[in-house]
């Protein structure tokens, strides 16, 4: 399983010492994955009818996601609208 992102956080970023607290993600194989890269998130939450997870300190300790311990803010750009009613 990989944790992929329905918003982008940048090309570079350091996913290690990141806080992924807030962020919406995906539980995807390695093929669909690049998938999602590959065609666009939008095409690809359409096309399997997703709407994701939002990361919550749980889930980011869960999964062994970045940093816990830190101020955060997160901005993950224009809300994406779902064609699917997600």
């Amino acid at each position: 399983m990989q944790v992929a992102h329905v918003h982008a956080i940048g090309m570079g970023a350091n996913r290690q010492k990141m806080v992924h607290i807030g962020y919406t993600v995906l539980p995807l194989c390695y093929e669909h994955h690049n998938m999602q890269h590959t065609i666009g998130i939008k095409t690809f939450l359409d096309k399997y009818v997703l709407t994701g997870v939002r990361v919550d300190k749980e889930l980011s300790k869960r999964l062994h996601l970045g940093r816990l311990n830190q101020k955060y803010d997160v901005h993950m750009g224009e809300p994406i609208k779902y064609t699917n009613g997600g």
